[in-house]
């Protein structure tokens, strides 16, 4: 089966299964606190950040474990600093042309995880779901998207810069990711950003 059919198969499956109750529908809420409800206190979007991050099961997998939503209020700030607002729901151009700064929030919100998460860096799954919770301008580098990425030659497994860019660079050459996000957004009135699409499409329930 070709890549992209695998892509629009797995959209599918996630479309159906985002009912308002689910665990699917945390990155909605998520996303809105970021990037909709200007008038939700940083204290409030970490709160929510935090319960996004436990229904994709980041809490028993992570040092987060340990601790509570207010760990994240750092994280929220950086992600709130006016400089980082182009990188918020953005199209596939937008993204290649601040890869840099892209990159800079990654280092940013790993170090400001430091205090908490002395022994090493933080993980790439970790830093790209709330990435992708909370702006939505990567993919979340779990082990299922790794896997989807690399076994049919999409782009690298390793959350990077170059990853990126050849996840642009597919959804560019591939008209049929943009057809079913706004498919999606007139039938089920939910404006996914592109790399949302990509995440889905690299999902799978197992």
């Amino acid at each position: 089966m070709e890549s992209i059919d695998v892509l629009l198969k797995h959209i599918e499956l996630f479309r159906k299964a985002t009912k308002e109750k689910s665990r699917y529908w945390s990155w909605i809420d998520c996303n809105k606190a970021f990037i909709a409800n200007a008038k939700i206190t940083e204290e409030d979007q970490a709160k929510i950040l935090f319960m996004y991050l436990a229904s994709w099961g980041m809490l028993r997998n992570s040092f987060l474990l340990e601790y509570n939503y207010r760990i994240l209020i750092p994280i929220v700030k950086l992600l709130n600093t006016p400089k980082y607002s182009i990188l918020k729901n953005p199209e596939i151009d937008i993204i290649e042309n601040n890869i840099d700064l892209l990159w800079e929030l990654t280092i940013e919100i790993r170090k400001a995880f430091k205090e908490y998460h002395p022994d090493g860096p933080v993980s790439d799954t970790l830093t790209t779901k709330i990435l992708m919770g909370t702006i939505g301008c990567t993919v979340a580098y779990d082990r299922y998207v790794i896997q989807t990425l690399r076994e049919y030659k999409i782009a690298s497994g390793n959350y990077g810069k170059r990853s990126i860019l050849e996840l642009c660079k597919y959804y560019k050459a591939h008209p049929e990711l943009e057809t079913i996000r706004q498919v999606i957004k007139k039938e089920d009135k939910i404006d996914y950003p592109p790399m949302k699409i990509l995440d889905m499409g690299c999902w799978e329930d197992k």
